[in-house]
């Protein structure tokens, strides 16, 4: 064995490792704040781990398992810059069809290739198996077909989620969550621009005979690099006491409003300019959803309300209303200000005279709407 065979089996190896434990502080994460977003993260490092599995999986089978190992590694190089690009999505709040789009595309290629290079026995339109035996070593990288899609799509995936990070950061207005998500940009750099660079010269070398250095370039130089990087965006995130803190500018006010119209409570998220009447917002709601009942027959509540500038996210329990104004929705604040309401029920109303005016005391709201919210454990 080789120094070749020992980086590559240490470099895949510490990959592997990493993932457990991100995968390991994800669940964690998602077993205190029941964010079901922190499982897409979670599912990342799971295909991060899997994939360097497979990479080093070869060096303990025959030739013929190989090639079924390294379709599933086309698959897995799908399925990775899919996942960040519909995370950083859809934190964002707004799905965009061209986006998704493109990660189901890519995916749906490399299942296709996979498909037709196993029915036709020729796994070398796919990928390309490396045997160096003067260094012990067997592996396999993308032959050129996937290179032509997967390649471009990483970097389209890395330029649409330094995209949102970058507004995310433009609108921040707390430092500590700009040096976080600072942080995340240099990760998303490291992962979809700097490693990817070194695995295209390692294709173009193995192409061109040079088959070490190839594999010096990609296998171990290149997913070293990748693997930084997704160690950095990942760990950032997943070690905030914030979740949700690429979130937080786009949060306004919180209201919880009786049925009788009578204001119980107001959090305002940032800083506002505005003061919120209440009482006006309350009687507009129940306007709104008499009107539509009548003309409409609509028997349900209003989920949502958007103007071009906000929108008014709402969910009913009983005889309250919770009202969030934001500047953008998304289903991960559709999903906190229902468990924000689930709490409440649970927790606050049964003790509380509702219906009686607002509560003077907000202070003892506040940890579970932090934390319904993601801002805080």
């Amino acid at each position: 064995m080789g120094i070749l065979f020992t980086s590559f089996m240490v470099s895949h190896g510490l990959n592997v490792v990493a993932s457990v434990i991100m995968i390991v502080a994800s669940l964690l994460i998602y077993r205190r704040t029941g964010i079901r977003l922190v499982l897409q993260m979670t599912l990342l490092f799971v295909l991060w781990g899997v994939t360097n599995s497979l990479l080093m999986f070869p060096n303990f089978l025959s030739n013929a398992e190989i090639e079924t190992i390294a379709l599933l590694n086309i698959i897995g190089s799908a399925f990775a810059p899919s996942l960040f690009l519909l995370f950083a999505d859809r934190f964002e709040g707004e799905v965009s069809p061209v986006k998704t789009s493109v990660a189901t595309t890519v995916v749906a290629l490399a299942f296709f290739l996979a498909i037709v290079s196993s029915a036709i026995g020729d796994v070398s339109i796919a990928a390309e198996i490396v045997i160096l035996e003067e260094e012990g070593l067997k592996t396999m990288r993308w032959a050129e077909i996937p290179s032509l899609f997967l390649f471009p799509a990483i970097l389209l995936t890395g330029y649409w989620v330094q995209k949102e990070l970058n507004l995310a950061e433009r609108h921040s207005i707390d430092p500590k969550q700009v040096t976080q998500l600072r942080r995340m940009k240099v990760g998303n750099i490291l992962t979809f621009f700097v490693g990817p660079l070194f695995g295209v010269l390692g294709v173009v070398l193995v192409s061109s005979g040079e088959l070490v250095l190839g594999t010096w370039a990609s296998e171990i130089i290149g997913y070293l690099i990748v693997s930084f990087g997704v160690i950095i965006f990942g760990a950032t995130y997943l070690a905030s006491n914030e979740a949700a803190f690429l979130k937080p500018q786009r949060l306004e006010t919180l209201l919880v409003v009786h049925e009788t119209g009578v204001p119980v409570l107001r959090y305002d998220f940032r800083p506002t300019e505005i003061e919120t009447d209440v009482a006006l917002v309350s009687g507009a709601i129940t306007a709104i959803t008499a009107i539509m009942g009548e003309a409409f027959g609509v028997s349900s509540s209003i989920r949502s309300i958007h103007f071009e500038d906000k929108e008014l996210v709402l969910d009913f329990s009983e005889n309250v209303a919770f009202i969030l104004i934001t500047d953008r929705s998304s289903t991960f604040l559709e999903e906190a200000l229902a468990r924000f309401a689930q709490t409440f029920k649970e927790k606050f109303a049964p003790a509380l005279q509702l219906g009686g005016g607002e509560i003077p005391d907000k202070e003892m709201f506040i940890p579970s709407i932090r934390k319904a919210f993601g801002l805080s454990h």
